[in-house]
C-alpha cells in the first residue's frame, strides 16, 4: 500500500525537479557573468 504511493509522488516531482534547478543554475550563472561584468568594469 505504501509503495505505489511514493513512487505516484516521485513521479509527479520528477519533471519539476529536473527543471527548477537547471533554470536557477542558468539565471545564477547569468547574474553572476552580470555581477562579475559590472564589478570589473
Amino acid at each position: 500500500m505504501i509503495s505505489p504511493k511514493p513512487s505516484e509522488h516521485k513521479r509527479a516531482i520528477e519533471p519539476n525537479s529536473f527543471k527548477l534547478p537547471y533554470i536557477a543554475a542558468v539565471a545564477s550563472f547569468m547574474a553572476a557573468i552580470l555581477v562579475a561584468y559590472t564589478l570589473f568594469l
